[in-house]
């Protein structure tokens, strides 16, 4: 038996180097990272699935943009974005792409990247989403859209050099300052957004953000392999973004893409970053299994029994189940039905807990 560890992603400055296309275009995929975090490495691994080579620019550099989850920050990226890309702008065959790293992965390319920026028929194209942030008396500056996400996302930007370098550089901003604020009010300036060739990804044909689009991504899986849908809009995006609280989102369509999980293969993300086990069972690694019952969820008891066939040392695995279904008694009779058949389980186990919000006497 091998152990699987199974990793998340962190911030990274990357580039990307493709083949010319027709058009004589070449891709550098540029991020920003200040820690090797398990985000950053699932990103890392996706640039690997299409044979990207990538380049870290602000590994182990003490950040000073903020606390960007919780709050308005992240001028610090666009600081050491900035020299980055200034030594590009005379390249007139290459075509620069930004993302971040901790909560985004790639689906695709770099040959399908550059086709699709070359659909926009444009110069530099920011990725779009449903919230006005970070001030939301901007919104109504925001050009009208007829279809699709009306604002700026600067999680994710494509454009030739010349113009990403012009955008970067455009004026001088703190490392404190917000990153995503910098970029609208360049775009709210009617004039720079058409000198520079701006538009935004309204319908997700390039970019995904997840912030507010649960409802419109679709998971698609065959046998083969798997891949993430706009439904909405009928689109494939190259980019998955976990912008704000949609992380746990990204975690989820992670699990699958790209090229992670099919019904064919299994987990072959998983087989990626298995390790050899001792031959003492009794020195394995100690798992904690935990279950979810969020909503009411068909075929509950036939996962419970297979929870109980793990092929795992039991003095080594703690259990924990955790039911927040309301107004059922269903879920709770089938949770003490569990207990009941699988006592022997249980007693082998190192800790066992169940734990039941909201559920009816």
């Amino acid at each position: 038996m091998r152990w699987n560890v199974c990793s998340l992603v962190l911030l990274c400055v990357v580039m990307v180097m493709t083949q010319d296309t027709e058009e004589g275009l070449r891709l550098k995929v540029v991020t920003i990272a200040t820690n090797e975090t398990d985000g950053y490495k699932r990103f890392m691994r996706s640039t690997q699935m299409f044979d990207i080579d990538v380049e870290v620019v602000g590994m182990n550099v003490t950040w000073r943009g903020g606390d960007v989850v919780r709050f308005p920050g992240g001028g610090h990226k666009v600081n050491m974005l900035r020299p980055v890309v200034e030594k590009w702008q005379e390249d007139e065959g290459l075509v620069v792409m930004f993302v971040d790293s901790y909560d985004v992965v790639l689906t695709m390319g770099p040959d399908q990247m550059l086709q699709k920026f070359l659909d926009f028929d444009c110069r530099l194209v920011f990725s779009a989403e449903s919230f006005c942030w970070p001030d939301v008396s901007l919104a109504s500056k925001y050009p009208r859209v007829g279809l699709g996400k009306r604002f700026l996302c600067s999680g994710g930007f494509i454009g030739y050099a010349r113009e990403v370098a012009a955008v970067v550089g455009d004026h001088v901003i703190d490392d404190t300052d917000d990153d995503q604020l910098y970029y609208t009010n360049i775009y709210l300036d009617q004039g720079k957004r058409t000198s520079l060739g701006i538009r935004l990804d309204h319908r997700s044909h390039f970019f995904q953000n997840l912030n507010g689009a649960k409802d419109e991504v679709d998971l698609r899986i065959n046998s083969t392999d798997a891949t993430v849908i706009n439904s909405i809009y009928d689109t494939t995006p190259a980019v998955l973004h976990g912008n704000g609280p949609s992380k746990v989102f990204l975690n989820y369509l992670a699990n699958y893409v790209p090229g992670v999980w099919s019904e064919s293969g299994g987990c072959r993300g998983c087989e990626e970053t298995s390790s050899p086990l001792p031959e003492d069972k009794e020195a394995w690694p100690a798992v904690l299994v935990a279950v979810t019952v969020p909503s009411p969820s068909p075929f509950l008891s036939d996962m419970l029994e297979r929870v109980t066939s793990l092929d795992y040392p039991l003095s080594r695995l703690s259990l924990f189940i955790h039911n927040q279904v309301s107004n059922t008694v269903i879920v709770s009779q089938l949770l003490l039905l569990f207990v009941t058949v699988s006592s022997s389980y249980l007693q082998g186990c190192e800790r066992f807990c169940i734990f039941c919000r909201h559920v009816s006497k």
